[in-house]
């Protein structure tokens, strides 16, 4: 599980303290899957389709690459693909339909 509270400050937007221990992503086992699952920010825009965000997870970098270059098609990219502190490869892309996806490769930079 990772809180809003464990991840780098963003000068710009600066977390409220009540929200520091608000769920990022926390991972639920169910047999042999994962279901990841998030606290919905107060203050961001709700929109249609962003009631549930979709996460794909492998190990392979490369195959990060491809679903994400797949959804991003008519799709609007959220985060570009690319290293972060929990991710060798992250992003995040709505695709044409209007589900969010976040995209990531196993392991830590």
């Amino acid at each position: 599980m990772l809180r809003f509270g464990d991840m780098p400050e963003d000068p710009k937007a600066p977390l409220p303290p009540e929200k520091k221990d608000w769920v990022n992503y926390a991972i639920l086992k169910i047999g042999d899957s994962e279901l990841q699952i998030t606290d919905h920010f107060t203050g961001c825009i709700y929109e249609r389709g962003t009631q549930i965000t979709i996460v794909v997870q492998t190990n392979d970098k490369d195959k990060a690459t491809k679903y994400f270059e797949a959804l991003k098609e008519d799709g609007q990219v959220n985060d570009p693909l690319e290293a972060s502190f929990i991710s060798p490869a992250y992003g995040n892309v709505t695709d044409k339909f209007g589900v969010t996806f976040r995209i990531l490769t196993k392991g830590r930079q």
